[in-house]
């Protein structure tokens, strides 16, 4: 008979319900098991998807400029700052930068689009001519800063290692300029296929609408023709994973590829290093975190050595980050009648000052110390397998 056409070997995401902290990090969290997951039922009662809708944003926060006025850099050059994605996140995708951009995305011009205020942008969203305009990867904490107290972080994720490289005095302030992230998207928009940055791994929840994921291991990268190859991954995709053009790419022909429909509730995590791409279903607001835990520490380690070398070698935080004998993040399992154990974010914060004021005074001496020395801990390791 004729061949069959070209399809994609598509696998659902593995869904999971009550299960514990201790459970998700021995059977699901080490590197060498992490696959992606959604969470169902994870979120607290008090989640209701209408404070998440574009209106309720609108009338809670459609004042706040899109360019925060205390950064010096944007607020003093306007004219640059409207086309720099330091400045602002409204964003849309160039199909011609598949496999140039991260993610195929181009910041927006705002003079251009002729918007100043998280208002603007939406009403201009919900236009014709508006509805490719993406606000990717803003600031919650800056878009709109009453929201943060109703955003979770779920009982799986209590640490970020990356912030053993932070004044304690100043850690709170050094999140919350940037996280928790905030997406808001119309209906058909989404991002093409892309690796998040320094091997971190990611959870993702949905406030309201829909989203389809797609997730691709990286034992499949060769099929999706990634062009930083020279880089310590791939993070840069020419294949589109929800149209895909078997002429152009036949490798793609049986591709591992999981998916899954994420509603308002539902929190995909994303290990280190697995390629996604997400369309919006419908109009959706969601949420993000990007971090580094005990399992994906080692690949992080690596990933800097490779990309920075002697300069993160003889960091304090490269030697903070070696000296570390045991994991920091094996919270308490238990939780009081009620509580879902999930994280308020002042609650999630007061974790890393724990950490962060009270490391043991020897090791603060050992690694500051050692950090001044060439060859440092080159040789050393430590029983866990860090680098």
């Amino acid at each position: 008979g004729a061949p069959s056409a070209p399809n994609l070997f598509i696998r659902p995401i593995m869904r999971l319900r009550d299960v514990s902290v201790e459970q998700f990090d021995e059977e699901y969290s080490p590197a060498e098991k992490a696959i992606p997951i959604v969470f169902e039922n994870l979120m607290p009662s008090t989640f209701d998807p209408a404070d998440w809708t574009r209106d309720a944003i609108m009338e809670e926060c459609g004042f706040i400029p899109l360019i925060d006025p205390d950064v010096e850099d944007c607020a003093e050059n306007l004219t640059a700052a409207v086309v720099d994605e330091d400045c602002h996140q409204v964003r849309y995708v160039n199909s011609s930068l598949f496999g140039k951009e991260w993610a195929g995305m181009m910041v927006a011009n705002l003079t251009e689009l002729n918007v100043t205020t998280l208002e603007d942008i939406l009403e201009l969203q919900d236009k014709p001519e508006g509805q490719h305009l993406y606000l990717h990867d803003g600031s919650l904490s800056y878009i709109c800063p009453p929201a943060v107290e109703r955003i979770r972080v779920p009982k799986y994720f209590p640490f970020d290692y990356r912030m053993l490289d932070n004044d304690p005095d100043t850690v709170d302030d050094m999140i919350l300029e940037h996280w928790p992230d905030i997406f808001i998207s119309k209906k058909g928009t989404g991002s093409p296929l892309h690796c998040d940055a320094d091997m971190s791994r990611f959870y993702f929840q949905v406030l309201s609408g829909k989203k389809l994921w797609r997730v691709m291991p990286p034992s499949e990268y060769w099929r999706a023709s990634p062009t930083d190859t020279d880089d310590y991954y791939p993070s840069k995709f020419e294949v589109d994973l929800m149209n895909v053009d078997f002429d152009k790419f036949p490798d793609m022909n049986g591709a591992l590829v999981y998916e899954a429909i994420l509603e308002p509730g539902d929190i995909i995590f994303v290990p280190e290093s697995w390629a996604h791409q997400v369309i919006n279903l419908a109009d959706s607001i969601a949420t993000s975190m990007n971090f580094v835990d005990y399992h994906n520490a080692p690949a992080h380690i690596r990933y800097l050595l490779q990309e920075k070398g002697l300069k993160t070698e003889r960091s304090y935080f490269y030697r903070m980050m070696n000296s570390f004998l045991t994991p920091l993040d094996v919270p308490d399992q238990d939780t009081e009648e009620g509580e879902d154990g999930n994280y308020a974010i002042d609650d999630w914060l007061q974790q890393h000052h724990f950490y962060l004021l009270d490391v043991p005074e020897a090791v603060e001496k050992f690694v500051k110390y050692r950090t001044g020395i060439r060859n440092g801990l080159n040789s050393y390791r430590t029983s866990d397998g860090f680098p």
